[in-house]
């Protein structure tokens, strides 16, 4: 009786403690601060007097986003060129001075943002404000650096192809333009695009192209006070940071620029995004919600819940049955939108039964509401313990910059995730988790395992490809006599290796414009995408059909011979297909020149049209022109025209002789 007291009581002062250490823990957040100069540049700052270092980040509001055709890649260049300074003796950039002053420092350029960013031992931090505002500020944008630093963009960014810097542009954009490209999720979920609106062969080349003027106009249209944040963490003097923020960047008069134009707004897809692919090594789970229209603390909660489910199915999952490696909770958000998930790897034969698990952790807590207080304590005590886990170094101080930062960017507002996370009520947790798990809002992504065995879809894709391709084989094929062959020409090409490089070319870019339609319309319904025997077997059997009628389309539209079978005319195609014309069909043949017969116009618009088949590179050479009596003719390239065109007439003047007789009999 008494070890049960005791018991009771080291528990009940366990929870106790637990319960005021979630009241009384400092709060990491409360040593931030925020402010504004008034000038318009935002300033971040985050002391610790437990830090060795000294970290300073300034960020400028212009990225690859902005630019133009006629200046891609230019946001980049600046960000080399402004590393360079004419003041630096023996022609050292500023990455070797801070280098030799024991620090480090890099800059970066993304869709929005250009960032330039160091750290060096805390007793040298106000030297690398100074420094890096020195680089920023008062830049040395010269013709030779500009040249220079092309040099540099192109050892990183890559040279073009050969190919590519012959045409002068990006031959790829022509050949598979992007709009064929799939949707990815953010476009086909929220209606907004992140990815880079150039390709890489267009940046390396625009790069090149460059002018001083250009890389000048650019810094002066968005390196504003408006556009520029300043970030400093670890251990400083504020003071002395102070004296010189206010002297370098406070000192900075109000500049009419350009801003950054507003994100996209989003149009979120009201129906559940559920996708399934193959993957026989390792079936993967990714499950949780979408969102949009959400604040800070609703974020903030989703997060907290989708680690909270993460770490219990560790612990059932990996601990009790071994059958995960790591489940993750992520919450990825773009503005006010975005998914939250748990993802883990399963073994195939464990899959569906895991699935099960965590959608009916989802389906029961979230969707209905069925978190119980306890579970909601539980997550937010484990998501605070993060606050403290990595220390007060610099880098740490700096994450917690960078979080006031987001917060700021994405719902125009800051609260301490730490006051949020004390003050919030379970029944709060609870509508917001309702509220945001819904069954219209569902995300789901699996890699399933194959339904058979290892290779299934391969060995599957292979036997439709020979089936389909031996079909078409037999279904085109038009056999014929060779006894009865009675004259053969072939019809000019240019070599045919150029010819099948061609048709590849045309069938493909056709081909690919077909599976789009195909994805906009069947791959995208729901259902399909759910299914893994539409996705991962059905799919590839009506891709590789597709891609063989294609194919075979086109060779078989090109003529290769012309021959005359008994009483019939036989075009016979670079595939399996030959067209038969009887003779008695032709109403006259032609001897003419491709570039010396455009008249009249519509001779050609009208009865030639498509079956315009005169590819000889000697195109002042004559052609053979074949008039049928429907008033459709035929125009093909073939060795002396005016002797087939000899042979043909007499083959129709002894069919016309013999029709004769036998009227007369």
């Amino acid at each position: 009786m008494i070890k049960i007291f005791f018991t009771a009581l080291i528990l009940l002062a366990s929870l106790s403690l637990s319960a005021a250490a979630k009241q009384t823990s400092q709060d990491p957040f409360e040593k931030l601060e925020y402010f504004k100069l008034k000038n318009g540049v935002e300033v971040f700052l985050a002391p610790s007097a437990e830090a060795n270092l000294t970290m300073i980040r300034v960020e400028v509001d212009v990225g690859y986003d902005v630019e133009t055709r006629e200046n891609i890649g230019v946001t980049h260049l600046l960000e080399h060129v402004l590393f360079r300074d004419e003041k630096l003796k023996d022609e050292m950039s500023y990455l070797q001075l801070i280098k030799e002053k024991g620090g480090e420092a890099n800059g970066q350029t993304s869709a929005r943002e250009t960032i330039y960013y160091g750290h060096i031992p805390a007793k040298d931090g106000k030297w690398l404000l100074n420094t890096i505002g020195n680089l920023i500020l008062k830049p040395s944008i010269t013709d030779d650096y500009v040249t220079k630093e092309k040099r540099t963009v192109e050892l990183e960014r890559g040279k073009p192809s050969p190919i590519d810097l012959a045409f002068g542009f990006d031959i790829k954009n022509y050949l598979y333009p992007k709009y064929l490209r799939q949707k990815d999720f953010w476009q086909s979920e929220f209606g907004v695009t992140f990815s880079y609106k150039f390709s890489l062969t267009q940046e390396q080349l625009s790069t090149q192209r460059l002018t001083l003027a250009q890389v000048k106009q650019h810094y002066d249209d968005y390196y504003i006070p408006a556009n520029m944040r300043v970030f400093v963490a670890g251990k400083f003097v504020k003071n002395e940071i102070m004296k010189v923020i206010n002297s370098e960047w406070g000192s900075l008069p109000v500049k009419d620029g350009k801003k950054m134009p507003g994100p996209e707004k989003p149009n979120p897809s009201k129906t559940p995004y559920e996708v399934v692919a193959l993957n026989p090594a390792s079936p993967y789970i990714y499950l949780g919600t979408k969102f949009w229209d959400i604040n800070q603390t609703e974020a903030l909660i989703l997060d907290v819940y989708s680690e909270s489910v993460a770490h219990r199915l560790m612990k059932e999952l990996r601990n009790k049955k071994g059958q995960a490696y790591t489940v993750r909770g992520v919450t990825s958000g773009e503005y006010n939108f975005g998914y939250t998930f748990v993802e883990f790897e399963t073994p195939k034969e464990n899959f569906s039964e895991n699935l099960k698990l965590v959608q009916g952790y989802l389906d029961n807590e979230a969707e209905e509401g069925g978190i119980t207080d306890e579970q909601v304590n539980e997550a937010i005590e484990l998501y605070m313990k993060k606050y403290f886990l990595a220390g007060a170094e610099a880098s740490d101080m700096m994450g917690l910059l960078y979080s006031i930062r987001q917060d700021l960017k994405l719902y125009n507002s800051h609260v301490s995730p730490m006051k949020i996370l004390m003050n919030i009520k379970p029944s709060e947790v609870r509508d917001i988790l309702k509220k945001f798990y819904k069954p219209n809002q569902r995300y789901g992504f699996f890699y399933k395992p194959p339904l058979f065995f290892y290779y299934d879809s391969i060995v599957l894709s292979i036997i439709v490809f020979l089936i389909s391709f031996f079909t078409l084989r037999r279904v085109l094929t038009q056999n014929f006599k060779h006894d009865q062959v009675r004259w053969i020409r072939k019809v000019k090409f240019p070599p045919l290796k150029s010819l099948e490089f061609s048709v590849g070319i045309i069938a493909l870019i056709v081909f690919l414009h077909i599976q789009f339609v195909m994805k906009e319309s069947l791959y995208s319904i729901s259902i399909w995408q759910a299914s893994l025997i539409l996705s991962a077997y059905v799919r590839p059997i009506i891709d590789i059909i597709l891609f063989l009628v294609v194919v075979q389309g086109i060779v078989s539209f090109l003529p290769r011979k012309l021959m005359v079978i008994n009483d019939q005319l036989m075009i016979k195609s670079l595939s399996y297909f030959s067209k038969k014309i009887p003779l008695v069909e032709i109403q006259s043949i032609e001897s003419v020149r491709c570039i010396g017969y455009p008249l009249p116009l519509t001779r050609w618009l009208v009865s030639v049209r498509h079956r315009f088949f005169f590819f000889n590179q000697k195109f002042w050479k004559k052609g053979l022109l074949i008039n049928l009596k429907s008033g459709k003719s035929y125009y093909f390239g073939v060795n002396d025209a005016e002797q087939s065109k000899h042979e043909l007439d007499g083959f129709l003047s002894r069919l016309s002789k013999s029709e004769n007789h036998l009227r007369v009999s």
